[in-house]
């Protein structure tokens, strides 16, 4: 989950195999999430560049008002997925956050946050585990972020009562 000054939006991974085949688009229905896809973030990770019919899904998700998110973003990435599709975030993995605790990763993570401003991306930080961290994200430029730091794993009813407090 992220947050941001529009609110709290729920993400989701998205298995390559449910990619162009319909699955999307059935899953958010058979989900009940059609009322919601402003709300919902569509994760796909960067290792898994989707095929023409996996992109088609995605845009076509798009479409619904649903956002998409460029998973596991780190140092050296391969960012083809950015040239296929219609990317709204671009997630930093924890493993480029977990190296701001040895204060080596701050570099990277200002020259991630300055590409990804021009390309007029919006930006989360993954694996947020300390205010450290959030202050060095925030000097960045990025301005969300996920992570025990903010929420722990929650139940079920835990989670919808967060929603209800918190949406």
């Amino acid at each position: 989950m992220a947050e941001n000054n529009n609110g709290v939006y729920l993400a989701i991974n998205v298995p390559p195999e449910i990619l162009g085949r319909g699955g999307v688009e059935y899953a958010m229905r058979k989900a009940g999430l059609m009322d919601v896809t402003a709300k919902l973030i569509l994760e796909i990770t960067e290792r898994g560049v989707p095929d023409k019919l996996g992109v088609d899904a995605l845009n076509d998700a798009k479409r619904y008002g649903a956002r998409i998110a460029l998973d596991d973003v780190g140092e050296g990435s391969n960012l083809v997925v950015l040239s296929r599709c219609r990317v709204d975030i671009i997630k930093i993995d924890k493993s480029v956050i977990k190296q701001m605790e040895f204060g080596n990763a701050s570099k990277a993570v200002q020259g991630i946050a300055a590409l990804m401003n021009i390309a007029d991306l919006e930006i989360i930080a993954e694996g947020v585990e300390s205010a450290m961290q959030v202050v060095a994200l925030k000097t960045a430029g990025i301005k969300m972020a996920q992570g025990w730091y903010f929420l722990s794993f929650a139940a079920r009813k835990d989670f919808k009562a967060f929603y209800r407090t918190h949406c």
